[in-house]
């Protein structure tokens, strides 16, 4: 599969993503998703992208540039499997101290799509990867055989507002936890104070406990029994609420002085919050859809300080209700962080 060799288009890309953004935003690190390695990457795709125009119709010229970017970007990123045998191989182009934009192709579409543009709605789905891109690239359709999410994730990008920067230091962390614990790590604090809202079985808090002995958790869910618009888990779905609280329960007790278990709805637990001390993270994973987790931001982050951490998960394809709710209540003087596995993340600013 032959790549053309292009040459300078930095200018024509970087006005072209710029014109993506608000103009108030465009002081921000761009970082926007499926176009994280700006100059890099694009430089080699762009020409090839703008020859290709998906087969969504009635949609606007920038939301065809991106998927056709996005696109050719797989079609870069075949070729490199191709010849280094791995796709894990990132694409970096530095937006600030501690932070990069970042390319990573199986978290691409599941992950990072919403990065691109709040006005994007593709509605692509059900189509393959040869129809999408106009049948331009031979064998396309065999990616749907590498990557079987493509087909279902990559054609939706919406509800992002603002871009997003993924900081270097949690590009390879393996799960949820050990993202917590790096921005746990980073607070201003020697002995921080953490707020779970969705504990489910406790893992999550158990973890962080037993890494961090100085911290104190405070572990907040209603355990109905399930989550409305959630992708419960086989798990949860066997144990129902009784068993769930009951198994985290015992992992609580496990740190009695540090670990503190409330079974009330977040939004009541957050209304009654009279502990003398105001969190220094939040980390949301509740109920999924836009209200339920907009609520919780909201109670929430009002009782984080100045340098705190609001957090939550599954900012991702198929939990729209997640995104929406991060990109409407983010304040306009954070910047939203995001890292693998649908974690994302905004320090609070000053007042």
């Amino acid at each position: 599969m032959a790549l053309l060799s292009l040459g300078s288009l930095q200018v024509e890309v970087r006005e072209w993503f710029a014109s993506l953004i608000p103009r108030r935003f465009a002081h921000r690190h761009i970082a926007l998703g499926a176009a994280g390695k700006v100059v890099e990457l694009l430089e080699e795709i762009l020409s090839t992208a703008r020859k290709v125009t998906p087969t969504c119709p009635d949609r606007r010229t920038s939301t065809r540039k991106i998927m056709t970017a996005f696109n050719a970007f797989v079609v870069w990123a075949t070729a490199q499997k191709q010849r280094n045998g791995t796709v894990e191989f990132g694409g970096y182009h530095n937006t600030g101290p501690g932070g990069v934009a970042f390319l990573w192709a199986h978290q691409v579409g599941e992950e990072l799509i919403y990065a691109l543009d709040w006005e994007a709605e593709l509605h692509c789905k059900g189509r393959s990867q040869l129809d999408m891109i106009g049948g331009a690239f031979v064998g396309i359709a065999r990616l749907q055989s590498i990557w079987p999410w493509l087909v279902d994730c990559c054609a939706t990008a919406t509800y992002a507002k603002v871009p997003a920067v993924i900081p270097r230091a949690v590009l390879f962390k393996p799960n949820p936890p050990e993202v917590l614990l790096h921005l746990l790590r980073g607070l201003p604090v020697n002995a921080p104070l953490m707020v779970e809202v969705g504990v489910d079985v406790g893992q999550t808090s158990e973890f962080l406990l037993e890494a961090m002995p100085n911290l104190t958790l405070f572990g907040v869910d209603p355990y109905p029994g399930f989550y409305d618009n959630q992708r419960s888990s086989e798990r949860r779905d066997q144990m129902g609420g009784e068993e769930a609280f009951s198994e985290a329960l015992a992992r609580y007790e496990r740190f009695p002085s540090r670990a503190h278990l409330r079974r009330e709805a977040s939004a009541s637990a957050a209304a009654s919050w009279n502990e003398e001390k105001l969190p220094d993270l939040v980390f949301v994973d509740g109920e999924h859809d836009f209200e339920s987790c907009a609520r919780d931001i909201r109670s929430w982050s009002q009782l984080v300080p100045p340098g705190g951490v609001v957090a939550g998960h599954d900012y991702r394809a198929g939990v729209e209700g997640v995104p929406r709710a991060v990109h409407a209540l983010i304040p306009e003087s954070a910047t939203l962080h995001l890292g693998p596995h649908g974690v994302w993340w905004w320090r609070v600013p000053p007042p």
